[in-house]
């Protein structure tokens, strides 16, 4: 029994056949779809790949036009700080020359003020003479004194800060001899 079950077995059998042809027809088929899948992803990739090469375009373009736009904003501000910073220099020039124009008339108002104020003292640097008495007949004349000023008189009191007459821009510093001031009312 043995010899004819395995006589038997290595006899083709008209199954088989068809199986492996099955089998062959299921592997193909797996092929197929798996073939299929990978052309599927492979055409989502290229999609993907184009999409992010199209992105990768456009940040470039993005990053040249922020890049002249921003050359473009510093070169208008360098102008403009240029422009402001001409505009300033002139009118510091302008403020100095003024300035120096004010210096000079003021040299030239002190210079006058030294004149006056030399020729008043100039003016004062004659000694001291009695007036002329009234009395020829050889008596002895007495000459009228001025009143002393007096802190205990406020009428008498003279406070040169109160006083313009008494100001020290004003007073002969060198003279002998000036005319007393107003009284004040």
């Amino acid at each position: 029994m043995t010899c004819a079950t395995t006589c038997v077995s290595t006899q083709p059998n008209a199954n088989e056949p068809l199986s492996y042809e099955m089998m062959i027809q299921q592997v193909m088929d797996t092929l197929e779809k798996q073939q299929a899948a990978f052309e599927a992803e492979s055409a989502r990739l290229a999609a993907v790949l184009a999409e992010r090469s199209a992105s990768v375009e456009r940040c470039k373009q993005l990053i040249a036009k922020t890049r002249r736009d921003q050359d473009r904003d510093i070169a208008v501000r360098m102008q403009h700080y240029a422009a402001e910073l001409a505009r300033v220099e002139r009118e510091h020039a302008a403020k100095l020359k003024k300035l120096e124009r004010k210096h000079q008339h003021s040299l030239q108002a002190s210079w006058v003020e030294r004149t006056l104020v030399d020729f008043e003292q100039a003016q004062h640097m004659h000694p001291v003479t009695p007036p002329p008495t009234p009395c020829d007949d050889g008596d002895e004349c007495v000459l009228p004194t001025l009143p002393t000023p007096s802190t205990s008189n406020p009428l008498l009191a003279i406070n040169p800060k109160n006083n313009p007459y008494l100001c020290q821009k004003y007073m002969p510093k060198d003279a002998v001899s000036w005319p007393m001031p107003p009284a004040r009312t």
